[in-house]
């Protein structure tokens, strides 16, 4: 299972580096407040955003690959780690090093996801095929979150449009990584898997998903988007892998506290790293408009070089 693990990692590192190339572009793309998939067609003219995107893709196959040999339960909160290197980027991109909040959280997230990979079990068995109402029930949500969500998140004031739209983005990933994972266990014995309801509805979910992200980012309140998403993701990629794909839970009582304790610590890690960043400041130079500029996005738009998890 070593491997396994190191594949998700660097699979989530390189996730986390491509959303810190894309933020960016995102945020300053012209569009409405909930800008519709074709806005995407300007961020394909943004060399910054394509190399993201390459770089995410990169990732998200090696996602893809740990799924095809570990259960969800496993490979998902491995996608925390991204926000490791994405703490580390933002501090050496702004040229400062990292304080001491930042190494506490780094502390809290690193011991966190220790004690659930060594607590968590790492085998499973992945059904075939996948119950018809629940592939049903999937569809359903994606078109919601297609037609729905982004209605509803234009209603709303810039927090808790990022609120919805990251957590909307996370139930997709989720979503879709459990699908992935009966895909990847299944497709060398049953290649006609790939062209299937599970991968279509996959896509689709991976698509939505990514889409909502991006508006996401258009909030200025990345930070607040980006602990959102590495919470809501695991949290349904596990409750998934629980409810349908058989997957387990530690079955001694001293493992299920390990986790427990291990998984509240990692929350507290997420929130702490993605939260809120004080902006760069220059002595003498801070003119009133500036400042009040400041406080009005709260100082999460700073957070730009912190990126998210497919």
């Amino acid at each position: 299972m070593i491997w396994q693990v190191a594949v998700a990692v660097a699979g989530a590192w390189c996730i986390a580096i491509g959303a810190a190339a894309q933020e960016r572009p995102a945020t300053t793309a012209p569009g409405g407040e909930v800008a519709r998939a074709a806005s995407l067609l300007r961020l394909l003219r943004d060399p910054r955003w394509l190399a993201g995107g390459a770089l995410t893709i990169v990732g998200v196959a090696a996602h893809l690959v740990a799924l095809s040999a570990a259960p969800v339960t496993l490979v998902q909160p491995l996608g925390v780690s991204g926000l490791l290197v994405a703490v580390w980027l933002a501090a050496r991109w702004r040229g400062r090093y990292l304080s001491g909040v930042e190494l506490l959280g780094i502390v809290a997230v690193t011991l966190g996801l220790a004690g659930l990979v060594g607590t968590l079990p790492h085998g499973a068995t992945t059904p075939t095929h996948l119950p018809a109402a629940f592939l049903a029930g999937l569809a359903c949500f994606a078109v919601a979150a297609a037609i729905v969500i982004p209605r509803l998140a234009a209603r709303l004031s810039p927090r808790t449009r990022a609120l919805l739209l990251a957590a909307t983005a996370g139930a997709c990933f989720g979503f879709g990584s459990a699908l992935a994972r009966v895909v990847a266990a299944t497709v060398s014995a049953d290649v006609s898997v790939l062209w299937g309801p599970t991968t279509l509805i996959a896509l689709a979910l991976f698509a939505l998903g990514g889409l909502q992200l991006q508006n996401a980012y258009r909030t200025g309140h990345f930070g607040l988007a980006y602990a959102t998403l590495l919470i809501a993701d695991p949290l349904i990629a596990a409750a998934i892998g629980l409810a349908v794909l058989g997957e387990s839970l530690p079955t001694t009582v001293t493992a299920q506290v390990i986790a427990l304790a291990s998984a509240v610590v990692t929350v507290i890690g997420v929130i702490v790293l993605a939260g809120p960043a004080k902006p760069p400041t220059t002595e003498g130079n801070t003119t009133g408009s500036t400042a009040d500029n400041h406080e009005e996005n709260n100082t999460d738009v700073y957070i730009d070089a912190v990126p998210p998890r497919s």
